[in-house]
């Protein structure tokens, strides 16, 4: 598989060495040839061929924190192949992750507002096994309560996007995997918190939506 990684030049075979950049990373490779190879993907694969491969670099157990982190920053800059990304995440390192991501990218904006329309990281994902709930759970409480270094609009902004994914998560078309009742009763436990205006609009829009499902 490593001789693929020299089709370069050759369209025909581009795939391959893509495939293989792919394969070596989820094996654990931090080899930075590789990443600037995945890079390529997320341009030149316009028919989203390599879509279902990228989507296991989430769920690989073997692949390097550190390199996930420099491929998901390139994936989300990529809004077509972004938005094409759904998956189902069971290891925390990556969630953990995507959360630390996305606290960036709000803090970011916020100190240097843009007029480009960001898509959260967390849109990628359609949920997260039992346990990462349960995880998410004591997160959100530490974060809200504990974490008094974070300015009170970039928590609610943060807040808000986490809560939003969850609610989304509960009443998306075609999602078979639902998240735990747990987790939806903690949501409702920020009805009560008078800090978070914009989180208890994030929950009333999600059930008006849900009723007009119904």
């Amino acid at each position: 598989m490593q001789h693929w990684l020299d089709y370069r030049t050759d369209k025909d075979w581009r795939f391959f060495r893509h495939f293989a950049a792919l394969q070596l990373v989820m094996d654990g490779s931090n080899t930075p040839q590789l990443i600037d190879i995945i890079n390529e993907i997320f341009t030149i694969d316009r028919d989203f061929r390599l879509r279902y491969i990228v989507e296991q670099l989430f769920t690989s157990q073997h692949i390097n924190i550190t390199v996930l982190r420099q491929i998901l920053v390139k994936l989300h800059q990529s809004i077509d192949y972004s938005s094409r990304i759904s998956i189902w995440i069971e290891r925390r390192e990556t969630l953990e992750l995507i959360l630390n991501l996305e606290l960036e990218r709000i803090i970011s904006n916020i100190r240097q507002p843009s007029t480009m329309v960001i898509r959260p990281y967390l849109l990628m994902i359609k949920g997260c096994s039992e346990n990462l709930q349960m995880y998410l759970i004591e997160y959100l409480r530490l974060f809200a309560d504990v974490k008094t270094e974070i300015k009170n609009p970039i928590k609610e902004k943060f807040l808000t996007i986490i809560i939003k994914w969850i609610t989304d998560c509960c009443i998306s078309i075609g999602n078979t995997q639902p998240l735990s009742m747990k987790f939806y009763e903690y949501i409702f436990t920020f009805l009560d918190n008078p800090q978070f205006p914009e989180v208890h609009k994030a929950i009333f829009d999600a059930l008006n939506t849900l009723f007009i499902f119904l």
